[in-house]
Order: structure tokens, then sequence, then C-alpha cells
């Protein structure tokens, strides 16, 4: 993208902010104060409309006073959350799961499907030798042989966490059968290129770096059917005691989605400032290309995964079928799923309630 171009996409942004403001404030200009609310971010694309609600004064506009903190993962705020450092986050539904069991925290909505996972091999690895062992699946490259007992950088309890664990089953191999070093997706980078373990698993933007060093890719998410949902989080806290500050930060962050996202180029131009200002490289180019693998649920589309009787609805079949898998390989109890199912993990209502009042 030349500056040119790059001047053109900043300007019709900073228009659409501007529509989306006066939208939200009609012509009397900021709303009545709402209160304070602390937000984890990851960076990684659901982050950004919420982001993009803060930076551009749009939080501020709609009466929240935000203060954000970024997270390199979902464990990393789940910690966090133990020390009531955050009121809402956004995340993905594994370490949701954990936050849920471990802090009573409750998924406000399902913002996207996230898929973009990468397992990479160096150019020598036997891995890399076997393609075609998983029928149906001639890009996932190796088999059980060639995967057994290979050490694979991976953080644990996340939504990589999980696409690995579904890989597995694939090649008819579990957890047991690998060793796994937990690493936030930055850190197995490095030490990767260092020469430590045989299989790194990386996410985007740092897995955009992987071809440069040469790596094979060995799996890609979508590639592999685990459906894992992003997804928006508020503390059973924050849920009680600051209800109208929760429903307004939902309103906003579906209101820059609704607005921005028929142009990934808007969103790309704050991905390329929220991962860079935290540590994570990335080009212009790699920013659009990063937003453009992503699709947003719109508020109608997010309300929509509720509907249905309340146990039986697609977000609860999302949720469900990566609590079953967690059960299934030993990382949650069955005590943990049954609680899960009779105190659900979902809080819907703002959502709801939104999506009534949007018509």
């Amino acid at each position: 993208m030349n500056h040119t171009q790059l001047l053109h996409r900043t300007t019709a942004f900073f228009l659409a902010v501007l529509s989306l403001t006066a939208a939200l404030t009609g012509c009397s200009g900021k709303t009545s104060d709402v209160g304070q609310l602390n937000v984890a971010l990851q960076t990684t694309a659901q982050g950004v409309p919420a982001y993009i609600a803060e930076v551009e004064g749009i939080d501020a506009q709609a009466g929240l006073t935000v203060s954000s903190t970024v997270f390199a993962s979902g464990p990393a705020q789940n910690e966090a959350l133990g020390a009531n450092e955050w009121d809402v986050a956004t995340m993905g539904a594994p370490p949701a799961i954990m936050a849920n069991l471990a802090y009573d925290a409750r998924i406000l909505a399902l913002v996207l499907m996230e898929a973009s996972t990468e397992f990479f091999v160096r150019p020598g690895s036997e891995i890399a030798q076997v393609s075609g062992a998983v029928p149906g699946y001639p890009q996932i490259l190796g088999d059980a042989d060639t995967w057994r007992g290979k050490t694979v950088l991976c953080p644990v309890a996340t939504t990589s966490h999980f696409i690995l664990l579904t890989l597995l089953e694939m090649l008819g191999l579990t957890e047991a059968d690998i060793n796994i070093i937990n690493m936030d997706v930055g850190q197995a980078y490095t030490a990767f290129k260092a020469g430590q373990g045989d299989v790194v698993t990386l996410w985007d933007p740092v897995s955009f770096s992987a071809e440069d060093e040469g790596w094979v890719r060995a799996a890609y998410g979508p590639d592999i059917p685990a459906y894992t949902p992003c997804v928006l989080v508020a503390s059973q806290k924050a849920i009680d005691e600051k209800p109208e500050q929760v429903k307004a930060w939902l309103k906003t962050y579906f209101d820059v989605v609704g607005q921005l996202s028929g142009d990934s180029a808007y969103f790309a131009g704050h991905a390329y400032d929220l991962l860079n200002d935290n540590n994570v490289t990335i080009t212009q180019e790699e920013s659009l290309l990063f937003i453009q693998r992503k699709k947003f649920f719109t508020l109608e589309e997010a309300a929509a995964l509720f509907q249905g009787e309340s146990g039986s609805t697609q977000a609860d079949q999302y949720l469900n079928a990566i609590a079953d898998f967690f059960v299934g390989q030993g990382h949650i109890s069955q005590e943990d799923r049954e609680e899960l199912l009779a105190d659900s993990i979902f809080y819907p209502m703002f959502l709801e309630e939104l999506a009534g009042e949007a018509g």
C-alpha cells in the first residue's frame, strides 16, 4: 500500500468514525456519563473493534470511560481476572470456558469464528515428507508415526490448543502422544527460530513471518474441523455492579463492526497500530491480510446464535463441543462440564436487548 492509498484510507476512516459518532450521539454531542470500565484485549482481531471504539472516542461519546490493557493470550487475561483487574474482555472460547470455571466469567456474545492457527515444521522434518495420510484433508502433512513423540510449542488452554487437539485426533493420536511446551505464540516463534521444538503453533500475524524463515506449514486451522468462536466476556462482578457500562461497551463494539465491516481497510489501519504498539510487528499489507481473513458477526447475526431453547442454541452447540472435547482430553472434569450446563456460561441479556432496540 503506497502513501497515497494510505492517506485516502485514513481520510475515509475518519469520515466513517465521524458518521458513527453522530449516529451514537445525535447532534447534541456526548451522552451522559455511564462510568468506568476496565477492558482486557489481546493482539488479535476480536480486539480491534473495541480498540477502535476507545481510541477514536466512540466509547467516550457513549459516556464510557474505558481503560484497556493488552495481554498476550487468554490464560494471561484469566490470571488478571483472578486479581479483579478487568471488567470485560475479548478472547477465544477455550480460555473463556476456563474463566467461567475458575472465576464465574460470562460470555456476552460471539463475535467471529477463529481459524487462523497454523502449525509449522522445519523443512527437514519427517512430518513435512508425508502428505495425504488424513483422508479428505490432503493439505495436512504427517501421519501418526511422524507426529508421535514430537515436541510442540503451543499456548495451552487457548483456541490454538483446541485446534491442535482436534488435529491430533484426526491423526489418530492424543495429547499424551506428543510433548507440549506451553508458550505464547511470540515466545514460541522466537524459541522455534532458535532451534527449540519440532512443531511450532502460530496465529496471525506472527505466522506471516514463518514463510520468510523457510518453515513448512503442516496444518492450517480452516482445514481442521474445530469450530472455535472468539467472544466478548464480562466478569460476574461487572455484570452485577456495572450493567449499564457493560451494555454500553457491547453496543459500541457492535456499532463499530456494523459501520466499518464493509471495508476491511478501515480495520486494518487500527490493527496495524494495536499490534505494533504492543510488540507484535506487522506491515500495512499484512494488517490488511490479517483483517481480510476474519468475518465479524453483526449485532443481528450474533443475537441469532442465541435463538432457540436454552441449552440447544447454536451458541450452546459451539461451546458444548469445545467443553466435551476438553473433558475427553482430561483438561476439565465431567463435573466441570455439568457445572457449565447447570449455571450457563452465557449471559446474552444485553445482546438481546440491543438487538431488540435496533429493531
